[in-house]
């Protein structure tokens, strides 16, 4: 029987890292959720993972990138 795949979750807020963690676990992946580039780093020296997710609790806004970054 192989193994399943084994996924880490970065993510610094809460609600996030929670729904994501729930949702892939319904798809019986093996998880582990930090909530810091810290943790995320101190998790990759102690386990190989097949994925890394990681996602922004910012949304950059036209101001912040510039017009022409967005396609605009």
């Amino acid at each position: 029987m192989s193994r399943p795949c084994r996924i880490l979750i970065v993510d610094d807020v809460p609600n996030w890292r929670t729904a994501l963690t729930r949702l892939l676990k319904s798809e019986d992946y093996e998880l582990n959720a930090v909530a810091s580039h810290v943790e995320a780093k101190s998790a990759l020296d102690e386990h190989f993972y097949h994925l890394t997710a990681e996602t922004l609790s910012k949304l950059k806004t036209k101001r912040d990138v510039g017009d022409h970054s967005l396609g605009n």
